[in-house]
């Protein structure tokens, strides 16, 4: 098995771990997700109280089908590519026009969207982006079980830091400037 479709399948895991994560942090807090669609992105409450929910749902079915594989995997991968790509823009241009945005990303409806959160979303996006185009679903098939754990824990890996990259980011810049 050569590396583009092993790599290629991580990036497909991990975009279902983080989907997994993003769809559970909206439902845990789904009302100040719904909250913030209102307050931040001018939907109206009426609106943003089925949008929330279906939003979270297609998080959930994305990151399912991103797991399935195959060609479901592939038909996952176009729709979380899609679903990436129309949020980092909407959040993008709330970000450069507003003052304060808060999208709940992983359900951190609290916390302020920031220039980190929306690198981790160009990051995504450039692994989707990889992924759908070396066939991520291939590795699991040419290389076995053992591909698909080895493949599994890297995506863990990954997924943790870029859904914890603001955090992360953050403790790099006290520690560097010596408030840790």
């Amino acid at each position: 098995m050569s590396a583009a479709p092993f790599c290629a399948d991580v990036l497909r895991l991990m975009a279902a771990l983080l989907l997994l994560a993003a769809a559970h942090g909206k439902w845990q807090a789904l009302g100040q997700f719904r909250a913030n669609l209102a307050a931040s992105f001018g939907i109206a409450p009426a609106r943003a109280a089925w949008l929330a929910p279906a939003i979270a749902g297609s998080e959930l079915g994305l990151a399912l089908g991103l797991a399935a594989g195959g060609a479901t995997g592939q038909a996952a991968l176009a729709g979380a590519l899609a679903l990436f790509v129309g949020f980092t823009a909407v959040v993008a241009w709330k970000y450069a026009t507003e003052d304060i945005v808060k999208c709940s990303c992983f359900g951190d409806a609290d916390r302020a969207v920031s220039g980190f959160d929306l690198a981790r979303n160009l990051a995504i996006i450039a692994a989707l982006a990889f992924s759908l185009a070396h066939g991520g679903t291939a590795a699991a098939a040419a290389g076995g079980w053992q591909a698909t754990v080895c493949a599994l824990g890297v995506a863990t890996l990954l997924a943790v830091v870029l859904a914890k990259l603001h955090e992360i980011m953050m403790l790099l810049m006290y520690a560097r400037k010596g408030v840790l």
